[in-house]
C-alpha cells in the first residue's frame, strides 16, 4: 500500500523543492497552496499525513491543522 502525504504551504518553491525531494520514493504526494485547497484535496482523497505551514494569508496552519483534526481525527498531522 502507498502511503499518501500532503504538504500544505503559501510559498510555491518550497513545495518545488518538496516534491523534487520526494522523487523516486513510492509515497502519493498532494501539494496545496493554501488551507482550503488542502482541505478540498482531503475530501476526495485519502491522506494518512500533513505536514503544514503555520503563517500563511487566509487560514493559517493552526487553524488548518484544528479542521483536520476535527474532520479526519486519524490523520497524523506535522507542522
Amino acid at each position: 500500500m502507498m502511503h499518501s502525504i500532503l504538504f500544505l504551504d503559501d510559498e510555491k518553491a518550497i513545495l518545488k523543492s518538496l516534491r523534487r525531494l520526494f522523487i523516486g520514493y513510492d509515497y502519493k504526494l498532494f501539494f496545496a497552496e493554501d488551507g482550503n485547497q488542502a482541505l478540498q484535496i482531503m475530501s476526495e482523497n485519502a491522506v494518512e499525513m500533513v505536514i503544514s505551514d503555520m503563517r500563511m494569508p487566509l487560514m493559517n496552519g493552526h487553524k488548518f491543522l484544528k479542521e483536520v483534526r476535527r474532520l479526519y481525527p486519524n490523520t497524523i498531522r506535522i507542522v
